[in-house]
């Protein structure tokens, strides 16, 4: 369930799948979900709706206006999970699983995928945290390129569910609409934020040097531009999490999306309520940029601002009501364990240390996209060239 932002890079290299000779890749050592040994076999559900992959409907999602294909959806809502894998390979997306080192009777419910080859398990490991994040991934999404088209790929763990297959597919929906719809993502998103946000620097310092009703009109279109740019960068970062998380409670909750247990609709409302703590620093971060410019402005002048600040504040008010829904949603759940990230709603820990941390690390890395790192970094040196 756990799933990183599209991502994008060149790469080469050799593959393998062997599995006497394939690397050994960050996973868990613990086992995901007992459901998957008894109710909740790979091939325990429906065929999947094939055809819907040839009449795509896109749509606008309640879900910060979140633009995907609901024929993309619909089609693998009551399937199993092997038929899911052959619905997302037959959508164009390669499909990979990570090998599970951890105790011999946990179920491998991807267990006929091909291993992820070496040109893409560089990105799992540093999705999953690397030597410290104790390697908790699920599974992971990634758009890549080697000089030519953009391939794009999915890889799970071996012994994660079909919510993951679902979540990941998700992804790639998303991905995929943002490029028919022409919306920057990825270092041309990155390189938009770095513009804008010196633009918006340099129009401060001239208004500090010599304020003037002209330059004080360009501070306050600036500023609230650069908020609607944090808002796109988060869209495909810690928003797109919650996005995809909450989508897919809902389709649970409806009785649509079938299949899944109970441990992973819990997951994902911890997800969301993770994804949305993130989301909230950078948006309160950015609030400091904005009130620290109004203060600066004078009290005259400091009101023109305040259409940004309630922009940004209605982005938190969304992600918090869908935070506080997932939370109700499971409420009746509280006797199902959250395993994958070993911790409750709230955020305490609940399981083993290295587990809970490990579940922090990867949905932290998932909010880790170009843009947004990108975007913490001018805000920081903002905040603090102006002590």
């Amino acid at each position: 369930m756990l799933a990183a932002c599209a991502l994008s890079w060149v790469m080469s290299g050799c593959s393998s799948n062997d599995p006497e000779t394939a690397p050994k890749r960050h996973v868990s050592q613990f086992s995901y979900d007992p459901a998957l040994c008894t109710t909740l076999l790979p091939d325990t559900g429906n065929d999947a709706v094939y055809e819907d992959l040839q009449h795509p409907n896109p749509i606008q999602s309640s879900y910060f206006e979140k633009r995907y294909d609901r024929s993309m959806l619909d089609g693998v809502l009551s399937a199993s999970g092997l038929a899911t894998q052959k619905y997302i390979e037959l959508a164009g997306v390669e499909l990979y699983k990570v090998p599970f080192e951890g105790p011999s009777n946990t179920c491998l419910f991807q267990y006929n995928l091909p291993i992820i080859p070496d040109e893409l398990s560089d990105s799992w490991d540093e999705s999953a945290g690397g030597d410290h994040g104790g390697g908790h991934l699920d599974g992971l999404f990634i758009a890549y390129s080697n000089g030519g088209p953009v391939h794009q790929a999915i890889a799970v763990r071996e012994d994660s569910s079909r919510w993951t297959l679902v979540h990941e597919m998700m992804h790639a929906n998303f991905f995929r609409q943002r490029q028919a719809d022409n919306v920057p993502g990825g270092l041309a998103l990155r390189n938009e934020v770095t513009n804008q946000y010196s633009a918006l620097n340099s129009t401060y310092k001239a208004y500090r040097s010599s304020p003037s009703p002209e330059l004080l009109k360009t501070l306050v279109t600036q500023a609230d531009s650069v908020a609607h740019l944090l808002y796109l960068s988060l869209s495909s970062g810690a928003l797109e999490e919650i996005a995809d998380e909450s989508l897919l409670l809902q389709e649970w909750a409806d009785s649509r999306l079938e299949y899944v247990s109970e441990s992973s609709a819990k997951n994902a409302a911890w997800y969301i309520n993770f994804a949305h703590t993130l989301a909230l620093k950078d948006l309160n971060d950015y609030s400091k940029v904005v009130r620290t410019m109004q203060s600066s402005v004078g009290r005259a002048n400091a009101s023109q601002f305040q259409p940004t600040l309630d922009f940004i504040a209605s982005v938190n008010a969304q992600a918090e009501a869908l935070s506080q829904k997932a939370s109700a949603i499971v409420g009746n759940l509280d006797g199902v364990s959250m395993i994958t990230a070993g911790a409750d709603l709230a955020g305490r820990s609940r399981g083993p240390d290295r587990e809970f941390r490990a579940g922090r690390a990867h949905v932290e890395a998932a909010s880790n996209t170009p843009a947004m790192i990108e975007f913490r970094t001018q805000t920081a040196a903002f905040l603090r060239d102006s002590r």
